[in-house]
Order: C-alpha cells, then sequence, then structure tokens
C-alpha cells in the first residue's frame, strides 16, 4: 500500500492539477472514497496556495511538493519560493473569499504545521 510521490514543478495552476491528478490516480484503488475527497481537497488548497500566494503566480518560480502513503497514514509537504507567513499574523475570517483553505486542511489533518513558506500536514487513514 505504499505510496511516495516527489515533485517540482512550475509554479501555474495547470502543472499543479496535472500533479494533482497523478497523485490521485495512484492512490485511487488504495484508498476509500471519503479519504480520496480529503485528500484532493488538502492537495487543491495547499497547492494553489503555493502557487498563488507564494509565488505570486510566477512561472518562474517553483512549487516542491512530498507526498506518502503508507498502511495508516498520509504524510504532504509543500513548498513555495515565497517568503512565507506566521499563521499567527493572519486573521481568518470565514466569509472572506481568502482565507477557508487552510482552516479546512486543518480541519482535516491531524497535524498541521507552518515553517516559514513551508507546510506539512499529517492526516491517519485507519
Amino acid at each position: 500500500m505504499n505510496y511516495i510521490c516527489e515533485r517540482q514543478f512550475q509554479s501555474d495552476l495547470q502543472t499543479a492539477q496535472l500533479v494533482i491528478n497523478e497523485i490521485l490516480s495512484n492512490i485511487d484503488k488504495r484508498l476509500d472514497e471519503n479519504h480520496i475527497f480529503d485528500v484532493r481537497l488538502i492537495l487543491n488548497e495547499l497547492i494553489s496556495n503555493c502557487v498563488i500566494h507564494g509565488n505570486k503566480k510566477d512561472e518562474n518560480k517553483q512549487v516542491n511538493l512530498f507526498f506518502s502513503l503508507n498502511r495508516n497514514k498520509i504524510k504532504i509537504k509543500v513548498s513555495d519560493e515565497g517568503k512565507g507567513f506566521n499563521i499567527f499574523q493572519c486573521k481568518s475570517n470565514i466569509m472572506d473569499e481568502n482565507g477557508r483553505g487552510l482552516v479546512l486542511v486543518k480541519g482535516l489533518s491531524d497535524k498541521f504545521q507552518i515553517k516559514g513558506n513551508t507546510i506539512t500536514v499529517l492526516k491517519s487513514i485507519n
């Protein structure tokens, strides 16, 4: 059941979607549909944040992704070339157009960690 994917790719949403689809097609038969839904949402939010907010849609910048799946856990780590941010300085208003994504990701995760321009997520799949 183990699966590992490491990718560095151009910072654009079209390329990001190709990478996400690659991962989803490789884990589709390994997880139930609820976990697939969660993984899709987490990957979409984290990677789009890297492209849009971290790299400011600059296609000359890169997004780094590490994804691993084992018997009982998923680990996702993403980073961009942006300056990073302090989550405690961000005011997340659920009604704002921006800001909901990381709230959703945090809610779906067992561990959610931000260090500068890198976000790491752990999710149990018992």
